[in-house]
């Protein structure tokens, strides 16, 4: 929290006042402005469900993306769930018990869709495997970079074979966590 108003007095030295509560400038230099007022009480409230969380234990998004493919995931069981209820229950149809359980099981069936569909939409939208094949690109290009960097640094830039062994060593990594045994150096 800011003990002192932020503004410059006409003096040029900092002005002396306090700020008003959860803002950054006192009255007279703007801190009872409507706007100033607002962005004031957004930062109390932000500050309060911050403490609230970390109170609670829990932590925040770290990985949004990830995040949102969990959640599309989470929505696409809903979705075959309901589906599957819905099915049992058009068998109960045809023998009178179930009228008023089928039609709330189709909303919360036609429910689950419309989110399931929405999730797969904003995922789409995402182009994750367009960035995961920018970043793997990335990762492939700074391992290169340092590969190079290590050759120089021995002075064997010049050896094509060991370059070649390089990349015959690194066409043997599979991305399982069995390592694979490498070929012996020539």
């Amino acid at each position: 929290m800011i003990a002192q108003c932020g503004a410059k007095t006409r003096s040029g030295g900092r002005c002396k006042r306090a700020p008003l509560v959860g803002g950054s400038r006192c009255r007279l230099h703007g801190g009872a402005s409507p706007q100033a007022r607002q962005a004031a009480h957004l930062r109390l409230v932000e500050r309060q469900a911050l403490s609230l969380l970390e109170r609670e234990s829990i932590a925040p998004m770290t990985d949004p993306l990830s995040a949102l493919q969990r959640l599309a995931g989470e929505a696409l069981r809903l979705k075959d769930y309901f589906g599957e209820r819905l099915a049992a229950l058009q068998q109960l149809r045809y023998e009178g018990r179930a009228g008023e359980q089928l039609r709330s099981e189709v909303a919360l069936f036609e429910r689950a869709l419309d989110r399931a569909q929405r999730f797969a939409l904003d995922l789409a939208k995402l182009k994750l495997e367009d960035r995961l094949v920018a970043v793997s690109e990335a990762q492939g290009r700074m391992l290169a970079q340092c590969v190079e960097a290590a050759l120089q640094a021995v002075g064997l830039e010049d050896r094509l074979d060991l370059r070649a062994e390089i990349a015959q060593q690194l066409r043997l990594v599979t991305p399982t966590d069995e390592p694979r045994q490498p070929r012996a150096w020539r």
